[in-house]
Parts: structure tokens; sequence; C-alpha cells
């Protein structure tokens, strides 16, 4: 019997097979484990298409407080500090 078979798994076992399937399992347990992950580029979806979710995030900082925006371009990482 498989965890996808357990009833009182409700719909975990369904969330848990798609994010399995687009191989993001390890960064959900990441995200559980130490409250962060970095999900590759290639992983997110076609190129630039981050810049929507980046142009979100600082739009939003003023009600964060105190944490960072990394930039990584051809090996080399810069860093932005966004909100208070």
């Amino acid at each position: 019997m498989g965890i996808e078979d357990w009833e009182s798994a409700g719909a975990l076992p369904l969330l848990y097979g798609e994010l399995r399937q687009i191989g993001l399992e390890s960064n959900v347990v990441e995200l559980e484990a130490f409250g962060f992950t970095v999900v590759p580029p290639e992983k997110v979806g076609p190129p630039g298409s981050h810049l929507a979710v980046k142009e979100a995030v600082v739009r939003a900082s003023p009600t964060v407080s105190d944490h960072w925006i990394a930039t990584v371009t051809a090996g080399a990482t810069s860093t932005t500090s966004v909100g208070s």
C-alpha cells in the first residue's frame, strides 16, 4: 500500500504526486525544515518568467521586514536589502 492509498491523507497524495512529477518534493522538504529553499531556474519556468514574481515581491516588501533578494548572473551573486 502506497501513500496514495491512504484515505486519511486526503488530497496530500495528489499534491505529493504533482510535486514529485515536477521534481520539487525536495524543495518542499527544505522549506519545511529550514524555512527557505532555492528552486533552480530550470524548474521555475521559461527564461524571464521570474521577473514578474520578483517585481511582486519587491512591491510587497514594505510589509515585510529585513529580507534580501539575490540576483545570480553568470556565476556572480548580488544581493539587495529590501524592507526595513
